[in-house]
């Protein structure tokens, strides 16, 4: 039988809710396909409401929790990279401390690649929300199949990073995360397509993604787009991308990046979700 032990790998920062945190790793225990081990990422000190959480789970099932503290925080890239080399099994599945996973996410997820030889690498579709996990206010929906996801990658980023399922060694061969604001997982994931891994996307909301009010219009700014251009150029000097892709996805995205925040907002929500009415 295919082997399908899976660590989850879940990074926490300060700024956590320990309610939140608790909702992402009760839809992980309740998988009808469970994990194998759950390894918390912690990035740096964090406040003892988050710290009774983790050591709550800890103390109860001590065989199924691990937990990697840095001693400084570092951001998503750097925590990434130190966890990524810690997770036990041969499959990651990745997940966010305010996300929620439905029941059938990773036994779909791993149906693919049982299913499918032209597979490395498996997302989803995500929903949003704001408040409540029932009540998802957009839509996202990502490339299917590996050629599509390809081209897509040249431009924008086909996938959403606490969805994702990668085999660990992949992560490493292909160099593992990097400490870049914003991008550590497009980074990854262009490098992973690169050498030659194929990417697919389940094409059901399996993840629920937590967004603020201001989420869309936080991304943005003068650091976001120069760390978006300094990352794309990378994609374009390594051959992944073409120069008109550089140019268009740069250009396309410096305007959005730049835009007062509430018009990012609004450009965000009519054209690259599908927002739900009513």
């Amino acid at each position: 039988m295919p082997d399908h032990r899976y660590s989850v790998l879940l990074p926490v920062y300060g700024k956590d809710s320990p309610a939140y945190l608790r909702i992402a790793i009760d839809s992980m225990l309740a998988q009808t396909l469970p994990p194998d081990e759950i390894l918390i990422a912690v990035d740096g000190p964090i406040g003892s409401n988050l710290m009774t959480v983790i050591n709550q789970y800890r103390v109860a099932q001590p065989d199924l929790f691990s937990l990697y503290q840095a001693p400084n925080q570092g951001g998503l890239g750097a925590l990434l990279r130190k966890a990524v080399p810690l997770c036990r099994n041969t499959y990651i599945a990745r997940m966010d401390a305010d996300d929620y996973s439905s029941p059938e996410r990773l036994s779909k997820q791993f149906a693919i690649l049982d299913q499918r030889d032209d597979v490395d690498i498996v997302g989803c579709n995500v929903d949003e929300f704001m408040d409540d996990v029932t009540e998802p206010v957009s839509h996202v929906v990502l490339p299917e199949l590996p050629a599509d996801a390809l081209r897509f990658a040249k431009r924008r980023c086909p996938m959403r990073h606490p969805a994702l399922l990668y085999r660990k060694d992949d992560v490493l061969a292909a160099g593992n995360y990097r400490p870049l604001y914003t991008f550590e997982d497009y980074d990854l994931i262009v490098r992973m397509l690169h050498r030659g891994l194929r990417l697919y996307n389940v094409q059901e909301p399996l993840v629920s993604m937590r967004v603020s009010p201001d989420f869309y219009a936080r991304r943005g700014g003068p650091r976001f787009v120069a760390c978006m251009v300094r990352t794309k150029w990378r994609f374009l000097v390594m051959g992944f991308s073409s120069l008109p892709d550089f140019l268009v996805s740069c250009l396309g995205q410096t305007f959005v990046g730049l835009m007062p925040g509430s018009f990012r907002a609004w450009f965000y929500k009519t054209f690259l979700r599908k927002e739900i009415i009513g």
